[in-house]
C-alpha cells in the first residue's frame, strides 16, 4: 500500500465484474500457475481447503493480501458462500494486487463434491493447549508489542507478515505438532496455512486466541521472545573448547 501511494495510485487493470468464475476442474488447472487465497473464516478453512492455499479472511484481504501476494502475482480466490466477488476483488485492487485471474464457482462445496483433493488442519481450544502444552511447539504471530504484553509460556514469536522469511530462524520442527495463536484466530489462520504450505505436518489454530486464553485466566508471561539459539554443526560442536 505504501509503495502504491508513493506513486499516486493506479487505475484498475480490469473491471471486477470481468473476473472469470471457474468450474472446479478449470480452477484446479489454472491455479497451478498462481496463488490461491481462501477468504473463508478460519474454522471453515480448517474443515477443508485446497492444498497449498492461504487463508486470508474477507476483511483481511486489503491488509494481509499484500503480505502474501505482489502486484504481479496471479491470484485465484475461494470465497465464502454468498460473498460479493466484486468486494473481494476491489479489496485486493486497493493495495495494487490486480491480477485476480479467477474465482472458484460454487466455492469449496463445489470443489469437494467434484471429488477433487483437499486438506484439513486441526484447531485447539485454549484449555486443550494448556493441558497438553508439552506436546506442541507454540507460535505466536501477533505484533511484537502484543506479544510483550503477555504470551503463552514458551511461545516462539514471528509476526504473521514476516513468518515466511523468518521460518528458518524459529527452530520449528516440521514433523512435530505446532499450535499457532494470535489475538482471536484470524492471523493465526493465515499463519497456519503458511506453515502447511511449507510442509509442516501437524498445525493447529488456537481458536479464540489470546483473548480467550486471558478470559480463562490461563498462565501468561510478559517480555520479549527468547533469542534464537544458534545450533553449531556437529563437527564444530565437538571441537569447540570447553
Amino acid at each position: 500500500m505504501e509503495e502504491l501511494n508513493l506513486h499516486g495510485g493506479l487505475p484498475l487493470a480490469r473491471e471486477p465484474r470481468a473476473i472469470a468464475l471457474l468450474s472446479p476442474r478449470d480452477f484446479q488447472q489454472a491455479s497451478l500457475e498462481g496463488l490461491v487465497l481462501d477468504a473463508r473464516e478460519p474454522e471453515a478453512f480448517a474443515g477443508g481447503h485446497l492444498p497449498g492455499s492461504l487463508n486470508v479472511w474477507m476483511k483481511g484481504l486489503s491488509v494481509f493480501g499484500g503480505w502474501v501476494a505482489r502486484h504481479d502475482t496471479p491470484v485465484f480466490l475461494v470465497l465464502p458462500a454468498g460473498a460479493d466477488v466484486q468486494q473481494a476483488v476491489l479489496a485486493l485492487a486497493r493495495i495494487g494486487i490486480d491480477r485476480v485471474e479467477g474465482v472458484l464457482a460454487g466455492g469449496f462445496n463445489a470443489w469437494s463434491t467434484a471429488g477433487l483433493p483437499f486438506e484439513r488442519n486441526s484447531t485447539l481450544k485454549p484449555d486443550e493447549l494448556h493441558e497438553h502444552a508439552e506436546d506442541f511447539q507454540t507460535l505466536d504471530v501477533r505484533e511484537i508489542s502484543e506479544f510483550e504484553e503477555g504470551h503463552i509460556p514458551g511461545a516462539r514469536h514471528a509476526y504473521v507478515g514476516e513468518l515466511e522469511e523468518r521460518l528458518s530462524e524459529l527452530g520449528l520442527r516440521q514433523e512435530a505438532p505446532v499450535a499457532v495463536t494470535c489475538s482471536s484466530g484470524y492471523r493465526s489462520g493465515l499463519a497456519t496455512s503458511i506453515l502447511l504450505r511449507h510442509g509442516f505436518e501437524a498445525v493447529a489454530n488456537l481458536l479464540g486466541g489470546m483473548r480467550a486464553w486471558k478470559k480463562l485466566d490461563l498462565p501468561m508471561v510478559e517480555g520479549p521472545p527468547p533469542r534464537p539459539v544458534e545450533v553449531l554443526p556437529q563437527e564444530e560442536a565437538t571441537s569447540a573448547p570447553p
